[in-house]
């Protein structure tokens, strides 16, 4: 029978590793963020009519902030691209387990950021971002 210290301790123990599962979490979450917001960062200028642009630009934006054909259009959009964002964090899960897997899905993500078409999110405005990856 266990004693009321080694419950204690076992308790103190089981808390520490919990509490350094959320830190690494957190910190995974804040790097995803940076490489989120960097990519952000380099969108290409799209190329189309003054008024396609305008409405593709509207599109990309909330696909990659998370904002799809499911949210009203007056939603607020994030400051985060939170799409993006839970889109890296995928990736990272599924890096161990199918490296490959990740690496096409990265590849996928990174030619959909270089889209330069305002035809291309136009014609594209119905689909998710993880609906767009997975047609690629």
């Amino acid at each position: 029978m266990r004693t009321a210290e080694q419950i204690e301790q076992d308790r103190i123990e089981h808390n520490a590793r919990i509490a350094a599962q959320q830190a690494k979490l957190q910190a995974r979450s804040a790097e995803q963020a940076d490489v989120a917001n960097a990519m952000i960062a380099q969108l290409p200028v799209l190329s189309g009519t003054p008024k396609q642009v305008a409405w593709a630009e509207e599109i990309r934006g909330r696909k990659l902030y998370g904002f799809g054909p499911r949210y009203s259009r007056t939603a607020e959009i994030p400051e985060q691209p939170m799409a993006l964002q839970e889109e890296l964090g995928f990736i990272t899960r599924i890096e161990s387990r199918n490296p490959q897997k990740a690496v096409d899905r990265r590849g996928a993500l990174d030619a959909l950021i270089a889209q330069d078409s305002a035809a291309f999110w136009i014609d594209n405005r119905s689909y998710e971002l993880s609906e767009l990856l997975r047609t690629s």
